[in-house]
């Protein structure tokens, strides 16, 4: 098996962890396991599993400052990303003698990837093709509209290994749309909590409250309205506690960083690093109790979030946005019918007030639930589930 995964390029954020706790998996399974990461990355950070550093730094990711209004500029940095992404995965695979059966799951698929992968597997002369699982999360519309894109797919389409490529999300919201655009079946698989979180104990129900806002500030994620509440709470008279990460802020979220920082309110903790290594991110995670998570709809409406999963698996309470796929799922659970309305302070306020109110119910409401989710969100379950997908692996 082979985990591809072209934004592996450090220890920061959740991709290392990920595919170590995928790579953890499938070894538990006796399944030999291959890591194709950036080539920025430290290899010696996956052992002892295999990994290969096979892709260059994609720079349509992120583009430079200068090109990020000019629609042509952006147009020239993707097509030149994807085709340095096809060709390493030329590279990358060239002295590969597939087998029947093999496998190769690719991660966080672009229009750009997507279309790289579907080239090269459309170019696959066989006798035996792996079968290829791509995991798709991104709003359906960007693929609409992507000219490589389609036309690679309809490349793949005309071959003779079509059927070999596999989509996957982790969002029920997404399947029915990617399989209109794709015209093929789309699998849904959850997203995968690494197993550190699974060690974090979960908070006591007469716990005292503490909300967290964890991850990189990003507007996306609804920062800025966050920040403008914490620091309204300075004139409340028994203001609830924070744990803050302010580490590679966002442009519209850095003022907010550094006005939470100059504040010095005595109820925030705020961890200005980046934290790379789990036990020092599963002590921060472990020290809340409740999870502010009032993302914009325009970029998380129907996608999925590590911490929200995270939160879920370890008997935490989340607050998410209205008619965002993540207030499905935890109304799903019956852990908490908590959430706001987007891009809205006085929501945000509100949801604090009653958090802090019910404190012990929701926690006794997350930890009941905690057990599925845990079963839901592990690896081994990803593994095993995809596994059970696969098909003949004959082309």
């Amino acid at each position: 098996m082979f985990l591809a995964d072209h934004c592996l390029a450090s220890s920061t954020g959740h991709h290392l962890f990920y595919n170590k706790a995928l790579a953890d998996a499938a070894f538990a399974e006796k399944i030999d396991v291959t890591v194709l990461s950036a080539k920025a990355f430290d290899t010696s950070q996956l052992a002892p599993h295999n990994c290969s550093p096979v892709f260059a730094t994609d720079w349509r990711a992120k583009p430079p400052r200068f090109t990020r209004r000019h629609a042509s500029l952006l147009g020239l940095l993707d097509a030149y990303s994807l085709s340095r992404f096809r060709r390493a995965l030329g590279k990358a695979f060239k002295k590969t003698d597939w087998q029947k059966g093999d496998l190769i799951f690719a991660q966080m698929m672009t229009p750009r990837h997507l279309a790289a992968w579907a080239d090269w597997l459309a170019c696959l002369p066989g006798p035996f093709v792996p079968e290829v699982f791509v995991h798709v999360a991104y709003e359906p519309s960007r693929f609409a509209s992507h000219q490589a894109f389609r036309a690679a797919w309809a490349r793949l389409n005309a071959s003779r290994s079509s059927d070999f490529l596999r989509p996957l999300t982790d969002s029920s919201r997404l399947v029915a749309s990617y399989r209109e655009l794709l015209d093929r079946p789309v699998g849904l698989l959850p997203h995968v909590v690494p197993s550190h979180i699974f060690d974090v104990p979960m908070p006591a129900t007469d716990a005292v409250p503490v909300f967290g806002v964890l991850g990189s500030p990003r507007a996306d994620k609804g920062f800025p309205e966050v920040a403008e509440v914490i620091l309204s709470t300075a004139r409340w008279d028994s203001p609830p506690r924070f744990v803050v990460q302010t580490g590679d802020a966002d442009e519209e979220s850095a003022p907010w960083v550094e006005k939470i920082i100059a504040a010095k309110l005595p109820h925030v903790v705020i961890e200005k690093n980046i934290l790379n290594k789990p036990e020092l991110y599963a002590r921060l995670f472990g020290s809340v109790t409740v999870f502010l998570l009032p993302y914009r709809l325009n970029v998380y409406g129907v996608r999925t979030s590590g911490i929200f999963c995270e939160a879920l698996a370890s008997g935490r309470v989340v607050i998410p946005s209205d008619g965002s796929w993540m207030h499905d799922k935890a109304k799903q659970g019956n852990i908490s019918h908590l959430s706001v309305r987007e891009r809205n302070p006085r929501d945000i306020e509100g949801a604090l007030r009653t958090a802090v109110a019910s404190h012990r119910e929701l926690l006794v409401r997350a930890r009941s639930a905690s057990a599925d989710y845990r079963q839901e969100f592990s690896a081994s379950h990803f593994v095993r589930e995809m596994l059970s997908m696969c098909g003949s692996g004959a082309s």
